[in-house]
């Protein structure tokens, strides 16, 4: 299902002008990595922390409203 939503996400990418292009993230809870992806390229990959159950880390599509920088 996640990977459905990644190929989904990616490929909806060329039918957006550079300044529609918005960064997505990505997370794998199998192996517990985010990836940051930018104008359809993978940036950066980190290591992450997911919930022990399939509730705890729920799947889907979600939009950051509050970004702490330096948390």
């Amino acid at each position: 299902m996640a990977i459905c939503l990644v190929i989904a996400a990616v490929l909806g990418a060329p039918f957006q002008t550079a300044a529609e292009a918005k960064p997505l993230v990505i997370v794998n809870k199998a192996i517990n990595k985010l990836a940051l992806v930018r104008d359809g390229r993978i940036e950066a990959v980190y290591p992450v922390a997911t919930g022990v159950n399939a509730a705890l880390t729920p799947e889907g599509m979600f939009t950051v409203t509050v970004k702490a920088k330096h948390p």
